[in-house]
């Protein structure tokens, strides 16, 4: 309650949304009491697995994906996921609304996902590479000691950041002309 002019935007991972039996379920703690994502902004399943989230002063706009299915597994089952053709379909109408700056973030990073392809063909390693709207994918899951920098085919660029619980730190990632750096 104290953060209150900085934009707090999160993405659950498999250990936040195991054992929910729906979406809008009473049980789903993560829009009970997420900064971003509540029972006002997330109405559907849609909503829920790929929202943005416009950061008024810098004119970035924020992909969160949340690809879950409902009921959700256990953590060790949801170790891995895939990106159905739907989550791929509805990221691109994302991009597509904001031609200035895209960044996407996602619990799992690229080397837990198995993508399908969108309607119009691509992976999704295509398509944060190949949509030049689209400055970083943001992903953590993997637990590195220290940050991980990635580029994917297109030249797609991903970060995988440290776990903040386990490290006691934390990453600040800043956009300026285009160019993308990431802090400890």
């Amino acid at each position: 309650s104290e953060i209150n002019d900085i934009p707090i935007i999160e993405v659950c991972g498999n250990h936040d949304i195991f054992g929910i039996k729906s979406v809008l379920g009473p049980k789903n703690y993560f829009i009970n009491y997420s900064h971003s994502f509540n029972r006002n902004n997330t109405q559907n399943i849609d909503d829920f697995m790929i929202h943005s989230f416009q950061i008024e002063k810098s004119k970035i706009n924020i992909i969160a994906i949340n690809p879950f299915d409902f009921p959700t597994a256990h953590p060790p089952l949801l170790l891995y996921k895939r990106f159905s053709k739907n989550i791929l379909d509805n990221l691109e109408k994302e991009i597509l609304r904001n031609q200035n700056q895209n960044v996407i973030i996602c619990h799992y990073p690229i080397g837990s996902i198995h993508s399908e392809k969108s309607k119009s063909g691509l992976k999704f390693t295509d398509i944060i590479g190949s949509q030049k709207s689209v400055d970083v994918f943001l992903s953590g899951h993997s637990h590195p000691n220290e940050q991980k920098v990635y580029h994917h085919e297109k030249g797609g660029l991903e970060i995988i950041g440290v776990s903040s619980f386990q490290k006691s730190r934390f990453g600040i990632v800043s956009i300026d002309n285009g160019g993308v750096t990431w802090s400890m």
